[in-house]
């Protein structure tokens, strides 16, 4: 199954769409805000301001002041249905553009979702709630589903967008005023209490920013030892978790500590399928953590365990399952990145062989790297600290926990184009099983390792690749391509792009979308360095990307489009990127240092060797 992305839709310059008959549109039963707040903070804050408020940045240019939706006088008379309308098919006449062209229908009704947040203040919100709890959950039920102790006959389901689309919050209160089913609640509230009231109610038709974290969900566990032989009592060790909203905002830290039996317990989380959990602890001054934890619908307990293990100083044959390069040049330099996804194959953590007058720290990983290399980046931080430079190798000097996959290096450097050429000669210092090579096509000469196997090119962002695939390359080898004829290549194929442009030329785990690597991805420059504001801004879109993919993916499963079994494992990785993207950025400050398992950035402006 092919889910269409909203970021896959035409530009803004193409025909509008035509006007959308109501009986046309399919109206979601759940929205969620979340989704809606990273796409009205991309293509609506420049105008209508972050905060709704009217006094985006772009505001004094229009022909007319952009609606305030902030003001809950202007967003109770709106209907769901007529602000959807609205975004979708545009106001040219106030300079309001048809979004329809660039967004797709998941990503408007997201957004409708989210402007109803925006008129609602947590105080209200949380009055409302107050009010509802007080006076009407007793026959609605909690969550609006007309379950409560005390429903009568066919009760409405407040809980569903599609039923409550036509009709806006003051129109819905005063249907309430004049029903005689809610005269008793009705007279012992004012006018200002009911329209609190009726905001909450809506709220409950679509996954809301304003929603407390608080709920039934459990999250309990085991530390294990996964180190053959071993023993190890872990009562009192401190466990964290972390709650991401929607993957990206993080929403909650708690801590707890391993009782005698070694087992934990989280309690009153919420089972929202905005929120992310994982968890975390440190064993020996090694981090470790879980896969990503989400509730799925109608869940509210997950058990899972936390593995730790005893640590060596041998090691424990580490290798590289699969390395990506990728490659592009301009005029005066080639620039490659890497993705490297280091094995640990043995049930030990490996914490490295001491370095020499380094004061105390470890070779954990060694990753050589070409001769020549310039303008070396790391994701995330800098040289000197976990990570080293040392005679030509990149040194990982973090403890390596076991399994597969378990760490990811992610690094850009350029090598200088000579003659009209450029060559990568990269030696090999760990075993790699898979390696995948990406070159920007662009009509120049490649030569090629005569183990290496052409694939199917692949065009990313436009940009057409040239694929080749090299298994078990063994330590000590040296694979190169010699890229030839750039001069020529490059004034057939320009491939002009701005200059603050970060490419991304690697893909996602998303097999939604057929793609080709399983693993994160990678951005390359097009014309210059990359700031570290511009990379960062990179990974955020890859993000968003890969939220909307499980936004979409949630609402083709409550619609009975995916199955279970296809839907738990395709949320479960994506749900993985989206967490390793957000720990990638450092928007997680952990309560464990050194818990990422992802590069940090280097100074652009150096030298391998004048950083080492």
């Amino acid at each position: 199954m092919f889910i269409r992305p909203a970021w896959a839709s035409p530009t803004p310059q193409e025909t509008p769409p035509p006007p959308t008959a109501p009986a046309q549109m399919a109206v979601p039963q759940h929205p969620l805000a979340i989704e809606g707040k990273r796409v009205y903070s991309e293509f609506c804050a420049s105008c209508h301001g972050t905060a709704g408020d009217g006094q985006g940045p772009a505001a004094k240019s229009l022909p007319n002041q952009p609606t305030a939706f902030s003001d809950p006088q202007v967003i109770n008379t709106r209907s769901p249905r007529e602000l959807f309308q609205t975004t979708k098919e545009g106001r040219m006449d106030k300079g309001m553009p048809p979004w329809g062209v660039r967004l797709d229908d998941v990503a408007i009704w997201g957004v409708t979702a989210y402007l109803f947040d925006l008129g609602l203040t947590q105080d209200v919100y949380d009055a409302g709630a107050q009010i509802y709890k007080d006076s009407c959950a007793v026959c609605h039920g909690e969550s609006g589903k007309g379950d409560g102790p005390q429903a009568q006959g066919d009760m409405p389901d407040l809980s569903s967008w599609a039923a409550w689309v036509d009709i806006s919050n003051d129109a819905w209160a005063q249907r309430v005023k004049q029903q005689d089913v809610h005269a008793s609640v009705v007279k012992e509230l004012d006018d200002d209490s009911l329209k609190k009231v009726m905001a909450y109610v809506r709220t409950l038709s679509y996954e809301s920013t304003r929603a407390p974290l608080e709920g039934n969900g459990i999250i309990s566990g085991t530390v294990e030892m996964m180190t053959k032989g071993e023993e190890a009592n872990f009562e009192g060790l401190t466990v964290a978790l972390f709650g991401l909203r929607g993957g990206e905002e993080l929403a909650l830290t708690l801590t707890t500590t391993v009782k005698a039996d070694n087992t934990f317990r989280f309690e009153g989380l919420s089972t929202s399928h905005q929120m992310i959990y994982y968890l975390e602890t440190e064993w020996e001054g090694v981090p470790y953590a879980t896969d990503a934890l989400v509730f799925l619908p109608g869940q509210t307990v997950i058990t899972t365990t936390l593995q730790v293990a005893a640590t060596t100083e041998e090691d424990p044959g580490i290798r590289a399952g699969r390395a990506h390069w990728f490659m592009d040049f301009d005029g005066e330099t080639l620039t490659v990145g890497e993705l490297i996804g280091i094995d640990n194959p043995g049930d030990r953590a490996y914490i490295g062989t001491p370095l020499p007058d380094r004061d105390g720290a470890r070779a954990v990983i060694r990753w050589a790297l070409p001769a020549g290399v310039m303008n070396l980046r790391l994701d995330g931080g800098k040289l000197g600290e976990r990570f080293l430079l040392v005679n030509g190798e990149l040194i990982d000097t973090l403890p390596l926990p076991p399994g597969r996959d378990v760490r990811r290096l992610l690094l850009q450097y350029q090598l200088p184009i000579e003659h009209n050429q450029a060559v990568l000669a990269h030696p090999v210092s760990l075993p790699i099983d898979l390696l995948t090579v990406f070159i920007a096509d662009r009509g120049e000469h490649i030569e090629v390792p005569d183990n290496a196997t052409e694939g199917e090119s692949q065009d990313v962002n436009g940009v057409p690749f040239k694929m080749y695939t090299l298994t078990r390359v063994d330590k000590g080898e040296t694979v190169t391509f010699r890229l030839t004829n750039l001069a020529a290549a490059r004034k057939a194929n320009p491939h002009e792009a701005p200059p603050s442009l970060v490419r991304q030329i690697g893909v996602g785990l998303s097999l939604l979308l057929g793609l080709l690597l399983l693993g994160s991805m990678v951005y390359l420059t097009r014309r210059r360095k990359p700031s570290e504001d511009e990379t960062k801004e990179a990974l955020r879109e890859r993000r968003e990307e890969i939220l909307r993919l499980i936004a979409q993916l949630d609402i083709a499963f409550e619609a009975g489009e995916v199955d279970e079994a296809t839907y738990r494992e395709e949320r479960d990785i994506l749900m993985a990127e989206a967490v390793q993207l957000t720990r990638m950025l450092g928007d997680i400050p952990t309560e464990l240092e050194g818990s990422s398992d992802t590069a940090p950035s280097a100074d652009e402006d150096t030298t391998p060797e004048e950083q080492a």
